[in-house]
């Protein structure tokens, strides 16, 4: 009796092992199944991402080098000393080369004639024009001093044959006028608001804000500048935006952009903004 008993008791530990045994293969069955489908979901997702950008541009690495003539297509700022660039701290930053096309050329074109000729006052601001800077029989005059960051959007402007803004203008001449005036979207005109999308759509070519102006909004007022490029290093938006300007310390400024937004600081921490949006021609 007792054999049977024993017998019948070994039984039913074999069925429990085997039970235990083919729970075991299908709860890794369906582990493997499990990791595989995320693994595919994961390579797919990473494609679809690659997808949906199909016009970005990726430098990989941002560029540095020493000095640059004036002539090349680069421009070069160490953001420690912009004066010198003789050595690999430097940064190389391209020309803009793209944008909106006037008819005496590009606004971008004008804005490089201009940026490279500002000359330093006495309060070390680059606010003085030595020469006149002359295209299709417009001028910008000589400056001793008193060359406004407006002044220069306006001269790059009606360089490329876009006439509707002038320095008799108050409403253009005060940065927070221009802005205003820029919002209203008179014809041929349209201001973008700025947004992480807005920063995308110029990345992938959607939105082409090369010669735009950008109104930074400081303490001390809105500054404005014209686009020069957007140097994107990775499909998650990092990079680097840089502006030309006037009537500041130096003609060219870096911004450092993160998921598509463009942090709150330039890259000099003594300068606090936030940008407003981008005025441009349609």
């Amino acid at each position: 009796m007792k054999n049977k008993f024993y017998q019948h008791e070994s039984i039913i530990e074999l069925v429990v092992l085997c039970s235990l045994f083919f729970l075991v293969l299908s709860i890794g069955f369906v582990t493997t199944q499990v990791g595989l489908t995320l693994s595919n979901i994961s390579r797919a997702q990473q494609q679809g991402s690659f997808d949906f950008i199909p016009g970005l541009k990726i430098v990989a690495e941002l560029p540095i080098g020493g000095r640059v003539n004036p002539s090349d297509s680069v421009y070069c700022l160490d953001d420690e000393d912009s004066e010198g660039c003789d050595n690999k701290s430097a940064f190389i930053i391209p020309k803009g080369t793209t944008g909106k096309l006037g008819p005496c050329g590009m606004v971008i074109n004008q804005a490089h004639k201009i940026a490279p000729s500002l000359q330093r006052n006495r309060s070390d601001l680059l606010d003085s024009l030595n020469y006149p800077v002359e295209n299709c029989k417009y001028k910008t005059d000589i400056y001793e001093e008193g060359y406004l960051p407006t002044h220069f959007i306006i001269d790059s402007y009606n360089l490329a044959g876009f006439h509707e803004l002038s320095k008799n203008n108050p409403s253009h001449t005060l940065g927070k006028n221009l802005l205003i005036w820029w919002k209203s979207q008179p014809k041929g005109y349209k201001f973008v608001p700025y947004s992480t999308n807005s920063i995308y759509q110029y990345a992938d070519g959607q939105q082409d804000l090369t010669g735009c102006v950008i109104f930074i909004n400081q303490t001390s007022g809105v500054h404005v500048g014209i686009i020069n490029s957007l140097q994107v290093v990775n499909q998650n938006g990092d990079g680097v935006l840089s502006i030309l300007q006037a009537g500041v310390k130096y003609f060219i400024e870096r911004y450092e952009v993160v998921g598509w937004k463009i942090k709150n600081l330039t890259l000099n921490p003594k300068e606090p903004n936030t940008v407003a949006g981008f005025g441009c021609k349609k």
